[in-house]
């Protein structure tokens, strides 16, 4: 305060006061939600599905030949 030449509680008070809202109003605009314009959301497109998307995993059985080959796979792995 010595530099800002208060020299009294009143003064004091007063500068105080006056810094408090300064702040304040400075944090209430600083937090004010964003504007739909500033916003930018990604556009999302539609994309095509797959075919296998809606298959149950469950129906899809492995050839002969994948079967032997994880079989083979598993066998060395114990």
């Amino acid at each position: 305060w010595k530099r800002l030449n208060i020299e009294t509680v009143e003064e004091a008070m007063r500068y105080t006061e006056k810094e408090h809202k300064k702040m304040k109003k400075y944090f209430e605009e600083k937090k004010k939600p964003a504007t739909q314009t500033t916003i930018k959301k990604p556009k999302l497109e539609e994309k095509e599905v797959p075919a296998w998307f809606n298959q149950n995993p469950e129906s899809i059985a492995p050839s002969t030949t994948e079967q032997e080959e994880m079989n083979k796979i598993l066998s060395e792995l114990v």
